[in-house]
């Protein structure tokens, strides 16, 4: 049986997102730091698939089969650099501002090709994390539950 996985086509459909004042970027478009790129939604370099599990929903031979093939694609929000604004919090309300708007736009999206369906899988560590150069910006860490219908 060979497996026909969209998750290529998955990442490639998130990063055409449209979020106001965000850049959503794709796998082939992971900057080695985020200086003055940001806001920046970004697939997380480590760990970015996870809980991948598939599941044979038929029968048949010579590869017929069907599979639900069920995963967790893991982004990093960077919105920006710690320390850059007047006050330390300054950044704070623009950062849950954005987060509840490119979480509005991946769960109100249907047309994410590649995938039968796609949620929230939790967001977390609010507050400081790292670009791929270990920078440290205001962000969070997103995950999005994908399910796949694949033969």
């Amino acid at each position: 049986m060979t497996l026909a996985s969209g998750l290529v086509t998955v990442c490639d459909s998130i990063s055409h997102i449209s979020v106001s004042g965000v850049t959503v970027k794709d796998l082939d478009q992971i900057p080695s730091h985020a200086e003055l790129q940001g806001p920046l939604l970004i697939p997380r370099p480590n760990e970015f698939i996870t809980d991948l599990t598939s599941t044979r929903t038929t029968f048949g031979i010579s590869g017929a089969s069907k599979v639900d093939l069920v995963y967790v694609l893991n982004y990093v929000y960077l919105h920006s650099p710690i320390g850059s604004g007047i006050s330390e919090l300054e950044a704070y309300a623009g950062l849950i501002t954005n987060i509840v708007a490119i979480l509005n736009a991946i769960i109100n999206n249907d047309t994410i090709t590649g995938a039968v369906d796609i949620n929230l899988d939790g967001v977390d560590s609010i507050g400081t994390v790292e670009d791929p150069a270990a920078n440290r910006y205001w962000g969070c860490f997103l995950r999005f539950r994908v399910t796949e219908f694949v033969q």
